[in-house]
């Protein structure tokens, strides 16, 4: 087809992957009519609009990291469906999409040349490989990262093929070199099989040594936000260490916005993890704790098992009564009286569990936990709070010209005073021989 009688009559128009028509085909440069290349490039941001709009998702709505995953012609798909299996959408993080890619539950990829553990495996050989190495390829050296004993050299190229048409690994003059998204997502793989192996008591310090060794490495927060995403991902049933591995994500210094949208993405199956996390921040990781709480706030009001939960650890926080010992040297009669105080209020003074009408409470030396400063940010978004600080707005009136109670005892008298006569107002006093009295008919009533 070649021969002078068909030129310009006959057009063969053949589809193939770049790395494919460069490499492996040489571009077609002997064929005596040359090939005319066509690139299929990323969607630009109207073309992807236009593609979202078919599927009924606006790009506004997907994560921002996202949008450049979904500009790839292969990886549209598994972000659409995806996005269909998660209706929440800011639930679909960047590393939840890669950790789909791999497992291919939605059948995103028929024919594709890694299976699920070979895609597993390579991850983590380019992990040990960034460890100490870096992240840079020669042709080569990639190779040997994709073959096997049992595959052809014609499968082997088509891993790489994968790999560079994927995204995943970009071509430079030297070389290949992983991109930062694969890279994290590898090492964040990493560090949760290396977690997986170590016994529950000793998790948090392979935690600690194993961060250590990356404190070079720029991408602390995220690997850290890789691996908590593929926490959840991998399962609904969380690890022992996973409170560990969040803390130790939102402790990173300066973690941009885009963490905090994974954060609330992630907030419904992690709800958990992420209030067992909050005493763990000290009163100087403010940042920390009020991202914790802002995915907290972000989860949704009328689901009464989070509430439960939130209350319950709220109840837990509050039953740490600290007896105000100083840290620094005090007289002695300073002392003394404090003992006294505690002494004649509760019957001891030492740190440590103890009942009070019932409660167990656990005495501490010094301040009280961090946490508790969180509770009330954490209850405004139930809609318990809400009614009832709808219902307090009279006494919130009343005791802000006041500039606050000075002691318990006009606290009890004023509050209850104002509380009775609220109820008196809403008619909440019921009466045998009078169902709706008036106002004046009820202060007689109680006078009398």
């Amino acid at each position: 087809m070649q021969d002078g009688a068909f030129t310009g009559r006959v057009r063969v128009i053949a589809s193939t992957r770049s790395f494919h028509f460069s490499e492996k085909l040489n571009s077609l440069t002997t064929l005596v009519a040359r090939a005319v290349p066509v690139e299929v490039d990323l969607y630009d941001l109207p073309e992807l609009d236009a593609k979202l709009a078919l599927e009924n998702i606006e790009r506004d709505k997907l994560h921002p990291d996202l949008v450049p995953l979904a500009r790839l012609p292969r990886l549209f798909a598994l972000v659409v469906k995806f996005r269909e299996r998660l209706v929440e959408a800011g639930a679909i993080t960047t590393n939840r999409l890669l950790w789909e890619y791999g497992k291919d539950t939605l059948g995103c990829q028929n024919g594709r040349a890694f299976s699920e553990r070979e895609w597993r495996e390579w991850l983590h050989l380019l992990a040990k490989r960034v460890l100490s190495d870096g992240a840079s390829f020669t042709y080569r050296d990639l190779a040997e990262s994709a073959a096997s004993r049992d595959l052809a050299p014609r499968d082997v190229f088509s891993r790489i093929s994968d790999l560079v048409d994927g995204s995943f690994v970009a071509a430079k003059p030297s070389g290949f070199e992983a991109t930062s998204v694969i890279v994290s997502h590898a090492l964040g793989l990493a560090l949760l099989g290396h977690l997986d192996e170590i016994a529950p008591g000793d998790q948090q310090t392979a935690l600690d040594k194993w961060l250590d060794a990356i404190a070079g490495l720029d991408e602390r927060a995220e690997i850290l936000r890789a691996a908590v995403s593929i926490m959840v991902a991998r399962s609904a049933l969380m690890p022992c260490y996973a409170t560990a591995v969040l803390a130790a994500w939102l402790q990173t210094q300066n973690i941009p916005a885009a963490h905090q949208l994974d954060l609330v993405g992630l907030a419904e199956p992690l709800v958990d993890e992420i209030l067992s996390a909050i005493p763990l921040f000290t009163y100087a990781q403010a940042a920390a704790r009020q991202s914790a709480v802002k995915a907290i706030r972000s989860l949704r009001h009328d689901n009464a098992d989070h509430c439960r939960r939130v209350v319950e650890k709220a109840a837990e926080w509050l039953r740490h009564v600290p007896r105000g010992v100083e840290r620094n040297e005090t007289s002695k009669e300073a002392e003394a009286r404090r003992t006294r105080k505690f002494v004649s209020r509760i019957g001891v003074d030492r740190s440590g569990p103890v009942t009070v009408f019932g409660v167990p409470l656990i005495l501490i030396d010094h301040t009280a936990l961090a946490a508790t400063e969180t509770i009330p940010a954490r209850l405004q978004w139930s809609a318990l709070s809400c009614r009832i600080e709808q219902d307090h707005r009279r006494i919130k009136c009343r005791v802000r010209s006041m500039l606050s109670f000075k002691s318990t005892t006009t606290a009890e008298i004023i509050l209850s005073g104002i509380e009775m006569v609220h109820m008196m107002r809403k008619r909440q006093a019921r009466f045998a021989y009078d169902p709706t009295p008036s106002i004046a008919k009820q202060f007689e009533i109680l006078a009398a």
